[in-house]
């Protein structure tokens, strides 16, 4: 039975969970910068007291937060995030099975104040931002991932290939959507991707917070469910060499008093000037905010010609080969889907950004570029191109303004902080060809399966 419920009251969460004998836990979601999810668990008895004022945490451990004199933070768990794992766990004492129920946080300054760091609270800036503007948005991204037999090393057991059916993965894949399901996240379906051992699920659209509350979870979600069935999913943007990595294409549409504010009939794409102004402002800033977009050494190994990944400034209707393109789609659901992001980054701080770049567009009143329909690749010479390492991600981030504006000043210098450590880490672990810059850079390196293999 689904327990997928809109749960909008501490009251309602509390007295529904009462009514549930078998759930006796709660985790505590959180995420760091980078986008690990962090967590602490509670007893269910314990959770009244969590909703109303909040758990202590250190948030000077936590990657890009508060220095260690001011550690103290508080998380408090957002109600209408709630969700009930659809598996259970045996309690080793006596032998009974439990659940846990899973909420989202907001963290917040020892005073109850929002705390500057939180990236949800990037994200819920960045939606006030638009409300001014009298909008509201629908998100919705599409997960690439790949299933493998261990957590040690990416070796896949698939020979399966694009939209392929009847392979084991396969199996796997329909149980991931169905406990997505049991979860309340709305999943459109999921489908074999172009390399041995590749999925892709899809989420249905929702605001930007929900839309990153939900990537969070599924994420979860996820990774439990293939490591219940022995198997390892891996969202790194590029785990194999010689094949295709995994993105996140995000699909963005902005309405108006409940219309789509995309649509215009009377334009041969059928897109309004508030969407092409909202691309365009994406567009024109898309290197300085790629840092985002793309955060790991290892996105750059993803982001090569020939693999199906977008590398050069451009878009078009149903070209898969653009930057960005315009889906087939009708008056009510008419939007663009951004196709550089990976899943290795923070969804808080990928949709906020890009919600900032976009609303650039509309205040400055830019023009998009022109369409290209033909094969980017073979026509590389008419664009510019991504950054190609993170190195050079890092330095169009420090010259631009949208991360910096987006972020804040104190949270945009946390974040080169940590992106430059780890640019050194790497550099100072791999040598030769494959360091940052050298021609054999696109090359996936021992380092970067070893540190990024067992998180992402």
């Amino acid at each position: 039975m689904s327990e997928k419920l809109r749960l909008k009251t501490r009251d309602y969460v509390l007295g529904y969970l009462d009514g549930l004998k078998d759930v006796k836990t709660s985790k505590l979601f959180f995420t760091d910068i980078n986008g690990r999810i962090k967590s602490i668990t509670v007893n269910i008895s314990q959770l009244e007291r969590v909703m109303k004022e909040g758990a202590s945490i250190d948030g000077s451990s936590i990657e890009g937060w508060a220095r260690i004199y001011e550690s103290d933070l508080k998380i408090k768990a957002d109600p209408e995030t709630m969700m009930i794992s659809p598996w259970k766990f045996e309690d080793k004492n006596n032998g009974k099975n439990y659940r846990e129920c899973v909420f989202i946080c907001d963290v917040l300054e020892p005073s109850g104040k929002s705390y500057g760091g939180d990236p949800r609270y990037v994200l819920k800036k960045a939606e006030k931002r638009l409300e001014k503007k009298t909008f509201t948005a629908n998100f919705s991204p599409e997960t690439e991932y790949f299933i493998f037999e261990n957590d040690k090393e990416p070796v896949t057991g698939d020979r399966g290939g694009y939209f392929d059916t009847g392979l084991d993965p396969y199996e796997l894949g329909n149980l991931i959507i169905h406990n997505l399901e049991v979860c309340g996240i709305d999943a459109d379906g999921h489908h074999s991707e172009v390399s041995n051992g590749q999925f892709e699920t899809i989420t249905s659209y929702a605001s930007p917070v929900t839309a990153a509350d939900n990537k969070i979870k599924e994420m979860y979600v996820t990774r439990k469910t293939a490591k219940k069935q022995g198997k390892h999913i891996s969202f790194m943007p590029k785990p194999i060499n010689g094949v295709n990595g995994s993105g996140m294409h995000i699909h963005q549409s902005l309405y108006k008093d409940g219309i789509n504010a995309f649509y215009d009939s009377d334009d041969k794409y059928n897109l309004s000037d508030v969407a092409k102004q909202f691309m365009a402002g994406q567009l024109e800033t898309v290197k300085e905010c790629t840092l985002v977009y793309n955060p790991t050494i290892n996105s750059y190994k993803r982001l090569v010609p020939g693999f199906e990944a977008p590398t050069y400034i451009t878009w078009g209707t149903r070209n898969r080969s653009t930057l960005q393109r315009i889906p087939t789609a009708g008056k009510n659901s008419k939007r663009c889907e951004l196709r550089s992001p990976d899943s290795s980054g923070n969804p808080y701080l990928q949709f906020a950004t890009m919600i900032m770049a976009g609303l650039k567009g509309i205040k400055k009143n830019l023009e998009l570029m022109p369409p290209f329909e033909g094969n980017v690749y073979e026509n590389k010479d008419k664009f510019e191109r991504l950054p190609e390492n993170l190195e050079e991600a890092i330095n169009l981030a420090q010259e631009g303004i949208i991360i910096k504006k987006t972020f804040g000043e104190p949270l945009f210098e946390k974040y080169i902080d940590s992106k430059l450590r780890e640019l050194n880490r790497y550099n100072e672990n791999v040598k030769g060809k494959y360091k940052t810059g050298a021609k054999g850079h696109s090359t996936v390196t021992p380092w970067e399966i070893e540190v990024y293999y067992p998180i992402v």
